[in-house]
């Protein structure tokens, strides 16, 4: 398991963290062994896009047209 991995394992992406509030939302996935997903920091609402390719990964902040993070505004 990369450091990556362990570090979003750690985030308990789509799980429950402190008190039972899930702060991130996988709220789009694709694929199985080349996995995307688009991840939202519930706090934030900021957009982040996560790639997986077997034993590798990265994290990004997915942007706007004109170089802005993306948002998603509260429910």
């Amino acid at each position: 398991m990369t450091l990556l991995h362990k570090t979003l394992k750690n985030l308990n992406l789509g799980g429950e963290i402190m008190k039972g509030v899930k702060r991130f939302e996988v709220v789009s996935s694709e694929g199985a062994i080349e996995s995307y997903r688009v991840i939202v920091d519930k706090e934030t609402g900021v957009n982040y896009l996560y790639i997986s390719n077997g034993t590798s990964g990265g994290l990004t902040v997915l942007l706007d047209s004109e170089g802005k993070p993306i948002i998603t505004k509260a429910k």
